[in-house]
């Protein structure tokens, strides 16, 4: 939902939109970062992945989907702890606010931007 959100942010960008999504950016990625890093979900996609390798149960999509997830949760930082997961996480938020930096700013350039045209050509 909150991507949906994001997106109509860009094509029909507002002070107030703006002023929600800063709002609600680090509680998503906050959110995000605890799926990402569940060792219980990774658990769960490492039975599922050692189940299919044994029996052969899923379809290619299905193992497909399997290995994807627990790809994700590797680079979400599953693996990491103390002092190392604490700077992926800090850096992650970052990124999110300079990614919402940076769109606000080409929005800006964006709307400012205009072409005067004083010469008619051909």
């Amino acid at each position: 939902m909150y991507r949906k959100f994001v997106l109509h942010k860009s094509v029909k960008d507002s002070d107030a939109l703006r002023a929600v999504v800063e709002k609600m950016q680090p509680k998503v990625i906050e959110f995000g970062l605890r799926m990402g890093q569940s060792e219980e979900l990774y658990k769960a996609w490492q039975f599922l992945s050692e189940q299919d390798k044994k029996e052969k149960t899923f379809s290619k999509s299905q193992a497909r989907i399997v290995e994807h997830e627990l790809l994700a949760a590797k680079l979400s930082g599953v693996g990491l702890t103390g002092e190392k997961k604490v700077k992926y996480n800090a850096n992650t938020k970052r990124m999110g606010e300079l990614k919402t930096k940076f769109t606000n700013n080409l929005q800006d350039a964006t709307k400012a931007f205009s072409v005067k045209l004083t010469k008619k050509v051909g």
